[in-house]
């Protein structure tokens, strides 16, 4: 397994269920032989990612966070094609060529916060796409910001605004605004 779109498409067939059975065994005969660890960690990756992405998306959203093992996993897996964006260091422009999915990471001081809010505008649209109470990791020092690579174009490209935003009862303090289009 390469993580080639073929491969992609192979894996969520199976994992719907569209695969006829002799194209299943075949799969899982080449996914979980003796000599097929990296694969099987492959295969268990994408079937975990793929559940997360159908049950966010059922209910309207696919959530823009993941805590840091999860951005490790995602970084290290063969099953996606990841991009990585770090708001701490140099943009390079090479390490998107032909990425699915962007992880940007974004540094932030989150001692003592208890609840974030991260929000996107537009401008020039009047209501605010915002993700409540979003996990994170306090030590970490950063949050990783998760979305496919098309979403993250559309949205430079609509010159969107995401500000994270520490919560305390009735208060709001924006933590970090970032333009996207100046990333």
């Amino acid at each position: 397994m390469s993580g080639s779109k073929t491969d992609t498409a192979l894996l969520d067939a199976y994992a719907s269920g569209e695969m006829d059975d002799a194209e299943a065994e075949q799969l899982e005969q080449a996914l979980f032989g003796a000599s097929s660890v990296e694969a099987t960690h492959s295969m268990a990756f994408y079937l975990a990612l793929r559940e997360q992405i159908v049950a966010l998306a059922a209910r309207g959203t696919i959530h823009p966070v993941v805590l840091p093992d999860d951005a490790e996993r995602m970084r290290t897996s063969a099953a996606v094609r990841v991009g990585i964006v770090d708001l701490a260091q140099p943009l390079d422009p090479g390490s998107l060529v032909g990425a699915e999915v962007l992880l940007v990471r974004v540094p932030l001081e989150l001692e003592g916060v208890q609840r974030l809010d991260v929000e996107t505008t537009i401008p020039g649209v009047d209501e605010a796409v915002v993700y409540p109470d979003v996990a994170f990791d306090a030590q970490a020092g950063c949050i990783w910001m998760c979305c496919e690579i098309e979403l993250a174009q559309a949205s430079v490209a609509a010159g969107a605004v995401q500000r994270f935003v520490m919560v305390r009862g009735s208060e709001r303090t924006v933590l970090r605004e970032i333009r996207l289009g100046d990333v």
